[in-house]
């Protein structure tokens, strides 16, 4: 709901398999993020990222 409040443009999640905070398997988030993003027809928004993966933010109007 954030990402549509702040009308974002990319969504990119942070931390996600640093600790194990449930029952659910290391790598379920970013698929989970990916899925409720596609029902929503925002799925162009997500930058899905690998641990140690960088993301460089291009300028305005590229």
């Amino acid at each position: 709901q954030a990402f549509r409040d702040l009308g974002a443009r990319r969504l990119i999640i942070t931390h996600w398999g640093t600790f194990r905070l449930g029952d659910e398997p290391v790598w379920f988030p970013p698929v989970q993020i990916q899925e409720e993003l596609e029902k929503q027809g925002l799925s162009g928004c997500y930058v899905p990222l690998n641990h140690g993966e960088t993301f460089f933010v291009p300028k305005r109007g590229d």
